[in-house]
């Protein structure tokens, strides 16, 4: 621990500082430890003591609080509460009946109420506060309170629980007579600390005067003066460290002058090794570049067939990774018989040096792509020598579309214009589909970035002011730092909820708690979430229910998640002083939920298009934000989940109505 702490502290202090700090940082460790001892052995004490008096209070005021029980009257207590409101460290005094019910009330706020499903059966401490203890006392009627009428009927009578009284201890005495104690034994301690510390600085004065001449001197040669020589007198121990010091600065101009030489020749090697290294490194990202955007693939197999490298355009082709390759045999590619000849012509080309297939030109081969598709493609295959080793490279040209194109023309050269008509249909419609799927997904991928962007930008904005601003911030601000980075990462962490329901949902993996359910209480929790948003834009809404409802079969938190999803979107979209409309009734077997609002309503041929996953509406995606998750999710949850069905339309009066229907029974 000591060597530790001198090096914690700065070079340029001087050893006697050093030594002087070292002592008192340790006689500061015993008086903290030593303090910290004493007073919590007394704490322990005085602890025990304050415990026993609370339990003799709340005993006590239990004994006085019969009356005030028996006649459920608080006021018959009053008097005994404020006088147990008087004894030392009683903060808080209260009279509960045996179903938890207040009679009394007295003194400084409670920290803690208790629960009825908590009070003891005998009197016990029940619960401990950073502030306070609270103590329970059961308070039973007396045999002598229920006497029967008739003086010939015997019979026992067993005292009755009648209440509870509470009795709340604050540790502010505890704490108090802590720091007291602390205090007095750090303060003796610090007192002797300093007389040791004035005896220690003198001695340490006569013991370091020429280890400080001779540290002058030291720092002269560290600031080049390598002529400076020692001439102190002293002991004999001073004498041979100056005659050391001399001797060790001569040694040292005569090494500095051989280092000077040195260093310039090497600083002009490594001038020279620097400007190839740049010239390598230019080359190889020349070549890495031709090679990651080749349109051809190119893979490197070395002379057991076993792949080392492969370009992007390879990793397409076939539709493995990179990292699925390496390090495995090319054969994987290929189809039979090729895949076992491919090792006999490879056995072949290392024992007499000629396979057939090297520098020819490319030929037409098979591939196998991961799904096991078999494919065209053009093959030319070089050989080269890497570090004493032989590799083969093969540049490969997937072929299919004009292998497929040539057969076209072949089955189709009589029916030329019908061929070509059907093609350019397909390749229109094609063409229209592709442009859907690419706007969908652009649309996907910039609501995407932004929603994802927005909460992390204020997640690394306001983490950089807590830190940069840390030490000259109050509190009050800090935590509304931590609330900003805390909604941030909530909305983000909802976004990827969203996503990951949607994945569950459309791979059939999503899991549904059902249990008979009141769909009213649910509609009306989810309403009541939105209740300060509803506020604040000055809109309302109504929930009808002109009918009673039965309790259905649903999971409850799904279709919570999808009536929270279109009230959202109709609170976003309604204007505002507007109303919002949630109506239930029953149909049948089932029963049908709509909420309609006032707001901009969607376009007539995007209704359908609207539950599809990364669609927004053409009226409402250019300023609402979101990620078009929301209603392929409901739509999943009503339709796969509870076997119903939802819809959207337009109202004539403006708005839209989103309603869907769940079957009473035959879900789970």
């Amino acid at each position: 621990m000591t060597k530790l702490l001198l090096n914690k502290l700065p070079r340029a202090w001087k050893f006697q500082n050093q030594l002087i700090l070292l002592f008192a940082a340790v006689v500061l460790c015993f008086a903290v430890v030593g303090a910290s001892a004493n007073s919590w052995l007394a704490s322990r004490q005085i602890l025990g003591q304050l415990l026993d008096q609370g339990r003799q209070v709340a005993t006590g005021f239990a004994r006085q609080s019969t009356l005030a029980l028996l006649y459920r009257h608080g006021e018959n207590a009053r008097e005994a509460a404020r006088v147990t409101l008087g004894f030392p460290g009683v903060k808080h005094v209260a009279i509960y009946d045996e179903k938890g019910i207040s009679l009394l009330d007295l003194g400084e706020k409670t920290d803690w109420l208790p629960e009825p499903e908590l009070f003891p059966v005998g009197q016990t401490l029940v619960h401990e506060s950073n502030e306070a203890w609270h103590f329970l006392a059961p308070v039973y009627e007396s045999a002598e309170d229920d006497v029967s009428d008739s003086p010939f009927e015997l019979r026992s009578v067993e005292p009755r629980l009648i209440g509870y009284a509470h009795v709340m201890l604050g540790k502010s005495g505890l704490r108090a007579m802590q720091r007291t104690i602390f205090f007095d034994n750090f303060l003796s301690t610090f007192v002797f600390a300093a007389v040791l510390l004035l005896l220690l600085k003198w001695l340490t004065t006569r013991l370091t005067r020429p280890l400080n001449d001779l540290a002058s001197l030291m720092k002269d040669a560290e600031e080049g003066n390598i002529d400076v020589r020692s001439n102190l007198r002293g002991s004999e121990e001073i004498l041979n460290m100056s005659h050391a010091f001399n001797t060790m600065m001569s040694v040292l101009g005569e090494r500095t002058m051989r280092l000077d030489h040195q260093n310039s020749l090497l600083l002009q090697e490594m001038e020279e090794r620097k400007q190839a290294e740049n010239l390598l490194k230019e080359s190889e990202m020349r070549y890495r570049a031709v090679i990651e955007n080749a349109v051809d693939g190119i893979i490197t197999i070395d002379s057991q067939g076993v792949i080392h490298s492969v370009n992007p355009a390879a990793e397409r082709f076939f539709g493995y990774s990179a990292g699925e390759l390496i390090d495995n045999n090319v054969s994987m590619l290929m189809p039979e018989p090729y895949r076992s000849e491919h090792d006999d012509y490879l056995k072949k080309y290392n024992r007499k040096g000629d396979s057939g297939i090297l520098d020819v030109g490319p030929r037409e081969v098979c591939g196998m792509r991961r799904d096991g598709s078999i494919f065209p493609l053009d093959l030319a295959v070089s050989e080269m020598w890497s570090g004493g080793q032989c590799l083969f490279i093969g540049i490969i040209r997937d072929i299919t579309e004009r292998k497929l194109a040539e057969q076209q023309l072949i089955e189709y050269r009589d029916h030329l214009q019908e061929m070509v008509d059907e093609q350019t249909r397909d390749l229109i419609e094609a063409r229209d589909t592709a442009l859907v799927a690419e706007r969908a997904m652009s649309t996907f991928l910039a609501n995407m970035s932004h929603e994802l962007r927005t909460p992390l930008h204020g997640i690394l904005s306001f983490a950089n002011f807590g830190m940069t601003k840390l030490e000259r911030v109050s509190k009050e601000k800090l935590h509304q730092y931590f609330l900003e980075i805390h909604d941030s990462g909530s909305h983000l962490l909802r976004l990827l909820n969203d996503l990951l329901d949607l994945s569950k949902l459309r791979a059939g993996k999503m899991t549904y708690e059902y249990r008979r359910t009141d769909i009213n209480y649910t509609v009306q929790a989810v309403v009541n979430e939105f209740e300060s948003l509803l506020e604040e834009k000055s809109i309302r809404v109504v929930v009808n229910n002109t009918q009673a409802l039965e309790l259905i079969t649903i999971d409850e938190n799904r279709i919570s998640q999808v009536v929270r999803n279109l009230l959202s979107n109709a609170i976003k979209f309604s204007p505002a002083e507007s109303l919002i409309d949630i109506a239930l009734q029953m149909d049948d077997d089932s029963v049908v939920v709509s909420v309609s609002d006032q707001g901009v309503g969607i376009p007539q041929d995007e209704l359908k298009c609207v539950f599809n996953p990364f669609t927004q509406s053409s009226k409402t995606r250019t300023n609402a934000g979101g990620t078009g998750l929301g209603l392929p999710i409901c739509k999943e949850i009503i339709e796969a989940g509870h076997h119903g069905w939802i819809k959207a339309e337009n109202l004539e009066q403006g708005g839209t109505r989103m309603t869907f229907c769940i079957p009473i029974t035959g879900v789970a």
